[in-house]
């Protein structure tokens, strides 16, 4: 879990940033902690999307993030429903996070439609003592690209000459050929934990099992590492998870959490709370990317 807080306790925001926060007056007063400004620079960001004044970095990351605090107060005044807080709040911080750490590699994908193949979900016994499968949908997981030229596209094929093409868990033609790393649930500010949680499970642990029959595959003896966050998100708050895998024998994954101390001061509503929950994906991606 330390990978996930780095930076999380001290210096979420780049303390270059500090002036024109406290002057902008669109954000009136904001009680940031005297420990929140750091010394981090944000990444010059060479996308030829971005136009050269904002390649700056720093003032490309807070005109994002003033957008998307704006988004969520709005979202949370107007009563703006799940989708709204998805793509408008969620989704654009996970998206500035891709931009800033995930090198090109990483797609954020929705997976609202998708079905899980039947093999990998939990099931339960009914009234009858028949088995009842446990099938629930998340909304959006972040998955290595497919573009050429990049590492992942090597992978792929490294897969396909293998006869070994289906690397996830989800029925979709497409996504049964991607590897998917976290996923995210979201609900709207009067949605239920409970039920954001439920759905997590189901759908981590059956991302688990498939994971768990590639390392049987390839005659991984320790699956220790098969440890992946998920996140249940409503409103402006997040709720972080672990999935990982408790018993093999009867492919048995457990999801621990929700965390607390730093982790769970990653919300939307503050301008510090957003920093804050940007450092947080930029670590998730960061571990995807070198060490997930």
């Amino acid at each position: 879990m330390e990978w996930l807080e780095d930076g999380l306790d001290r210096g979420w925001i780049p303390g270059e940033l500090q002036k024109p926060v406290e002057e902008d007056e669109d954000f009136g007063y904001q009680r940031i902690e005297r420990h929140a400004w750091g010394e981090i620079t944000a990444r010059t960001l060479s996308n030829p999307s971005v136009d050269g004044e904002a390649r700056t970095g720093s003032a490309y990351v807070l005109r994002k993030v003033k957008k998307i605090w704006l988004n969520a107060r709005m979202c949370q005044s107007k009563g703006r429903d799940e989708n709204a807080w998805c793509m408008d709040v969620i989704q654009s911080l996970v998206k500035l996070a891709m931009r800033l750490e995930g090198e090109g590699k990483f797609w954020l994908q929705s997976v609202q439609s998708q079905a899980i193949a039947t093999r990998f979900l939990s099931s339960v016994s009914d009234a009858s003592s028949k088995l009842r499968l446990l099938d629930r949908k998340a909304d959006f997981i972040l998955s290595f690209s497919h573009m050429p030229s990049l590492v992942f596209e090597d992978l792929y094929g490294r897969l396909r000459a293998a006869d070994n093409p289906v690397v996830s868990h989800m029925a979709d033609v497409f996504t049964k050929t991607t590897a998917l790393f976290s996923c995210v649930e979201v609900k709207p500010a009067s949605g239920d934990h409970t039920e954001a949680k439920y759905q997590l499970s189901t759908w981590m642990a059956a991302s688990l099992r498939k994971k768990m029959q590639l390392a049987r595959h390839v005659g991984l003896v320790d699956k220790s590492g098969l440890v992946e966050p998920c996140f249940a998100i409503v409103g402006h708050e997040r709720q972080v998870y672990f999935a990982y895998i408790a018993s093999e024998e009867r492919d048995t994954v457990n999801i621990l959490g929700p965390e607390v101390g730093s982790l769970g001061l990653c919300e939307t509503r503050s301008v510090s709370g957003i920093f804050r929950a940007l450092r947080l994906w930029r670590n998730v991606i960061r571990y995807g990317r070198d060490g997930g």
